[in-house]
C-alpha cells in the first residue's frame, strides 16, 4: 500500500506522499473562445464547440464527441486564430444556468481545426503529458468545489479566468500520469458503453409506450373489429362505430393569462395562489400536477385565469408545447397552457389522446414557423370518439400498461444514474491516489 500524506487543501485530503499540489495557473496558460452567437452557426465550416454544447448531456469530458461540434465560417480563421483550440487544450464553460453544471469542461483531443466558442475558456496545459489527466480532474465534483463555492451569480453563474486561476490541481508522479489515463480510459468506456445501451433501451421503451398510445386510442381494444377509413391521416383506420370529431365540438377552450409587467411584487412570488406555469405543466411524464413551486398575490390572481381541481391543460407554447395534464389544485394558469371545460369527453381518454399528438403537434408548429397552439388550432385538433364505454376501457388499460412500461423505465433510469455515480467515483478515487493503478 503507497504511503500517504495530508495535502493541506480541504477538498483533497491525502494524497500519495510522492504527489503534489500546486496552483492551475503554474501547469498552463488561458484563452477566451470566439465573441459569436448562435446566429453565426453555419451548416458546414470550422468546428466550433460553445458552452451550450459543452452542457450536453452527451458531453463525456475525456473526448471530444462529434456530436458535440457546431460550425462558423472559415473567415473567423483570418482574424481570430487565438480562439482555436489545438489538440489537449480543455474547452470550460464559462457561463452555467445551474450549480451542478459550474466547471463542465471538455477535452480536444481532435487534430481538425476547432474553435474555441461562446461563453467558453481555453485551459491550455503547458505539458501534453498532463492534459487528459486534468480533463479527469476537472470531471470530480471535489475540483469544481473550488469553482462553486467562489463562482458568481443567482439564475447564471458565471466561472472566470481569474477565478480558474485561483485553483489547485493535483499532481502525480511524471512515470503515473499515463498510467492513470490510460486505467481510466478503459475503465471508463466499458461503463460509457453499458450507460449508452441502457440509455438505448429507455429510448426504445418510450417509443414503444408512444405507439402503444397512439394505437390503443386510434384502434381500441379489439384487433378484430370492423375498421373503416377515418379520413383523418394521423388516425388512419378506426373501428366502424366510432366517429371522427375535433376538440372544438366536444370541449371549450380557453388560455390562460399572465398578469403584467411580469416579475411586478404586486402580482408574484406571492404566497396566495398557485401559480401554475408552463414549467409546471411540463414536469414530468405523470398525469397530475399536484403542486406548484411559484405562487401569485390575490392581486395577481386577478389578473390571470384560474382553473378548479380536475381541469384537464395542454402547455401551447415554445419547444414543450403539446404536453397535457390534469390538476389536482386549484390555481392559475398564464398564457402558455390552455384549459378544456365542458368536456363531452372522458378527461383521460383526451390527456391520452395528446400525449399521442406531442410529438407531431411540435413537429407542425415548427412547420408553421411558429411554435405556438393557439386556440382556433387546438380546436381544429381531431379526435377520435369511441363510445364511453369504450373510452373508459381504454384509459383503464393504458394507465395500466403505461405504468408498467414508467416502471421499467424508472428502473433502467435507476440503474443509469447509478452507473454515473460509479463512474464519477472511480475517477475521484483515482486522480486524487487514493486508489491506486
Amino acid at each position: 500500500m503507497r504511503e500517504m500524506k495530508d495535502s493541506g487543501v480541504e477538498w483533497i485530503d491525502k494524497i500519495p506522499s510522492s504527489w503534489s499540489i500546486v496552483p492551475l495557473k503554474t501547469m498552463v496558460s488561458f484563452g477566451k473562445g470566439l465573441p459569436i452567437t448562435k446566429e453565426n452557426l453555419i451548416e458546414k465550416g470550422v468546428a466550433v464547440v460553445s458552452y451550450g454544447q459543452i452542457h450536453s448531456q452527451i458531453n463525456v469530458g475525456s473526448h471530444l464527441n462529434k456530436e458535440l461540434v457546431r460550425y462558423v465560417s472559415d473567415e473567423y480563421l483570418q482574424s481570430n486564430r487565438n480562439c482555436l483550440a489545438k489538440k489537449g487544450d480543455i474547452l470550460i464553460a464559462d457561463t452555467s444556468e445551474d450549480y451542478e453544471g459550474i466547471g463542465n469542461s471538455v477535452l480536444n483531443d481532435w487534430d481538425e481545426n476547432l474553435f474555441a466558442g461562446y461563453h467558453t475558456v481555453i485551459i491550455r496545459p503547458s505539458d501534453r503529458t498532463y492534459s487528459k489527466y486534468l480533463a479527469y480532474l476537472f470531471m470530480t465534483d471535489s475540483w469544481r468545489s473550488q469553482l462553486r463555492s467562489r463562482a458568481s451569480g443567482i439564475k447564471v453563474f458565471s466561472v472566470t479566468r481569474s477565478l480558474l486561476k485561483k485553483t489547485a490541481i493535483i499532481i502525480p508522479r511524471e512515470n503515473s500520469v499515463q498510467k492513470i489515463t490510460d486505467y481510466l480510459d478503459a475503465k471508463c468506456s466499458k461503463i460509457n458503453e453499458i450507460i449508452e445501451k441502457q440509455q438505448a433501451i429507455v429510448e426504445k421503451l418510450k417509443e414503444y409506450k408512444l405507439s402503444v398510445i397512439i394505437e390503443t386510442v386510434t384502434k381500441g381494444l379489439n384487433p378484430n373489429v370492423e375498421m373503416k377509413d377515418s379520413g383523418v391521416e394521423w388516425i388512419g383506420q378506426m373501428p366502424t362505430s366510432w366517429d371522427c370529431t375535433t376538440v372544438g365540438m366536444i370541449a371549450t377552450v380557453v388560455r390562460g393569462a399572465s398578469p403584467r409587467p411580469a416579475g411586478d411584487p404586486l402580482y408574484f412570488n406571492g404566497t396566495d395562489v398557485p401559480w401554475i406555469t408552463v414549467a409546471e405543466v411540463t414536469k414530468g411524464d405523470g398525469k397530475y400536477i399536484d403542486g406548484t413551486e411559484t405562487f401569485l398575490t390575490f392581486e395577481g390572481a386577478k389578473q390571470s385565469r384560474i382553473v378548479e381541481e380536475g381541469t384537464l391543460l395542454l402547455s401551447n407554447s415554445g419547444a414543450t408545447l403539446g404536453v397535457p395534464k390534469i390538476t389536482r389544485i386549484r390555481g392559475c394558469i398564464n398564457d402558455g397552457s390552455v384549459a378544456f371545460y365542458n368536456l363531452s369527453i372522458n378527461q383521460e381518454f383526451l390527456l391520452y389522446l395528446f400525449k399521442g399528438r406531442t410529438f407531431e403537434l411540435r413537429k407542425q408548429m415548427q412547420g408553421y414557423g411558429q411554435p405556438n397552439l393557439n386556440t382556433t388550432i387546438v380546436k381544429g385538433i381531431e379526435v377520435p370518439l369511441p363510445t364511453e364505454l369504450e373510452q373508459k376501457a381504454i384509459v383503464e388499460f393504458l394507465d395500466q400498461k403505461c405504468t408498467a412500461i414508467e416502471k421499467t423505465i424508472e428502473d433502467r433510469e435507476k440503474a443509469i444514474d447509478k452507473l454515473q455515480e460509479y463512474k464519477k467515483s472511480l475517477i475521484y478515487e483515482v486522480v486524487t491516489g487514493k486508489k491506486e493503478v
